[in-house]
């Protein structure tokens, strides 16, 4: 059986306590409301024309038998829908085709609905061997009343022989509209719900790359992608030289502030110190936290004097921090400039450098080495 498992809207959920949830069981319910219309048309037909009871019992019964299934066996919907499009195939549509003049009458219309449904209902293996046995079941019909006809039951007169196909005409033609269209809206829906699916995907796998990328207490960059930035930059400024200036700040005693007022307190000077990094630089500029307690920063096409105001800035910027109505800390700050591309490793060497000097002379200061 064909997987249909689709969640459509769901036109025909006042059917059921329970609503359908599927394609197929949408499909079963058409399939049996088209089954109990076209029986009690026919059924009332055959009473107003005053056919024999014999030749319109078959259409009473079906008519209940769809109605019945479709009320009492919602569970199993598929299946009955699978049982009664068996029946309709192999006996019902063709006591139609004999009690309708046969291939004269609107036999042929049903038959191809019969195929269609099959086509919709059965899969691989199942629905070849049901396509090819109808259609060599229907012929051989076919041809049987071709060659007796004394067995096909001509209609009374040319006006029911036009009522009754053109019935068989809007029938199929029902048939076709509603499945194409509950399918279309099946399909639809499931687009609908992979694209979503496919923005939430998007959305996540944005929120990982963050995550990442992100020193997550700072909120800035960390450290592995502080150095992937930096060899992607000396890769593009080796077409396009630019002068390139590397900070690198850390907090002074901060391991007597983490001792003193405890290590949620130090937390939140390191953010504090991130934010003032990031308020004093530009938006284009790289800040990562590279250590615990130590920043790291890449400037891009500055002079020599630019670089050392903007260390400043940052410096003072952090001295003059408050929290919690009093000054916090102060940061120490070494400086590698180049206006050639020197490996990353060898910058950040000099700027360590410069930073261990500033550490000796007295912390709270930027060391540059810039003539």
């Amino acid at each position: 059986m064909k997987d249909l498992s689709y969640n459509a809207v769901l036109p025909f959920k006042k059917l059921t306590k329970r609503g359908l949830c599927t394609l197929e069981e949408q499909l079963s319910i058409i399939f049996m409301g088209i089954g109990f219309f076209l029986s009690f048309s026919a059924s009332v037909a055959n009473a107003l024309l005053d056919f024999p009871l014999w030749i319109n019992l078959p259409h009473i019964i079906n008519a209940v038998v769809c109605l019945l299934m479709a009320l009492f066996l919602k569970k199993w919907i598929v299946t009955a829908a699978l049982i009664e499009l068996f029946f309709a195939t192999f006996i019902y549509f063709p006591f139609i085709y004999f009690t309708n003049a046969g291939y004269m009458g609107s036999g042929l219309f049903y038959f191809l609905m019969v195929v269609f449904w099959i086509a919709y209902y059965l899969d691989k293996k199942t629905l070849n061997f049901m396509l090819v046995f109808s259609l060599f079941y229907y012929t051989c019909l076919i041809v049987f009343s071709y060659k007796n006809p004394e067995y096909v039951i001509p209609y009374p007169d040319p006006v029911t022989n036009v009522i009754d196909v053109l019935v068989a005409i809007f029938a199929v033609s029902i048939s076709l509209s509603a499945v194409t269209g509950v399918t279309f809206r099946a399909y639809k829906n499931e687009h609908d719900k992979v694209q979503d699916l496919i923005f939430d995907l998007n959305k996540r796998n944005e929120e990982l790359k963050q995550l990442s990328i992100t020193d997550q207490l700072t909120g800035v960059f960390n450290r592995r992608h502080f150095i992937n930035k930096f060899n992607h930059m000396l890769e593009l400024f080796e077409e396009t030289p630019q002068s390139i200036c590397v900070f690198l700040l850390d907090i002074d005693h901060f391991k007597h502030i983490n001792d003193q007022y405890g290590h949620q307190y130090g937390d939140e000077i390191l953010k504090r110190v991130a934010e003032v990094i990031q308020e004093t630089l530009r938006p284009h500029d790289l800040t990562a936290r590279y250590g615990g307690e130590e920043f790291i920063t890449l400037v891009t096409g500055v002079n020599e004097k630019d670089a050392i105001e903007i260390s400043e800035r940052i410096r003072t910027g952090i001295e003059n921090m408050e929290y919690r109505q009093q000054k916090i800390t102060t940061v120490s700050i070494g400086i590698s400039y180049s206006t050639v591309n020197k490996e990353m490793d060898l910058m950040v060497k000099e700027a360590d450098s410069n930073l261990y000097q500033a550490k000796n002379n007295g912390r709270n200061q930027v060391c540059h080495g810039i003539g």
